[in-house]
């Protein structure tokens, strides 16, 4: 038995590479038009089972369940990261009187947390540098004393 290295892979076969090599090449799967597989049916052949695909889709039981009223309304809520720094900052606005210590020390752990969301959050709705910011700069002219500010040198885009 002997090892055939091709293509960086590594093959044991009591044939020679000549030999093996067309078998290999046969295997390989080649994009062509940016598509795995291509098909010698055209367009218009194809059409007919796309539509029943989708009738079929449509008839499924589950696809009763959607609700696409709580879809849209889900769609129109801003990305996570901006509604919950947009939160935050407007509280600490709306309300700009702290009654204790615990309270002060929330307040800067939510702007805390507000800044990390636009570093590890969703970018669906674009960059969050403006609210970002704000909260940074919130946190650390409020804040600047606790432990929180100084977890946070940063505000990202």
């Amino acid at each position: 038995m002997k090892i055939i290295p091709i293509d960086n892979k590594i093959f044991s076969s009591d044939m020679s590479e000549d030999e093996i090599k067309p078998y290999l090449d046969l295997m390989k799967i080649i994009p062509i038009d940016n598509k795995i597989f291509s098909s010698d049916m055209s367009e218009d052949e194809i059409k007919p089972y796309l539509e029943q695909q989708k009738q079929l889709l449509n008839q499924h039981p589950y696809f009763a369940l959607i609700d696409q009223q709580e879809i849209a309304a889900l769609e129109r809520v801003p990305s996570g990261p901006q509604y919950l720094s947009t939160a935050v900052i407007g509280r600490e606005f709306a309300q700009p009187f702290i009654r204790s210590p615990e309270e002060r020390n929330e307040r800067a752990a939510d702007l805390y947390r507000a800044v990390r969301t636009t570093r590890y959050g969703c970018r669906r709705d674009g960059s969050h540098a403006a609210y970002s910011r704000r909260a940074f700069l919130v946190l650390h002219r409020r804040y600047g004393d606790t432990p929180w500010a100084r977890s946070t040198p940063y505000w990202f885009k």
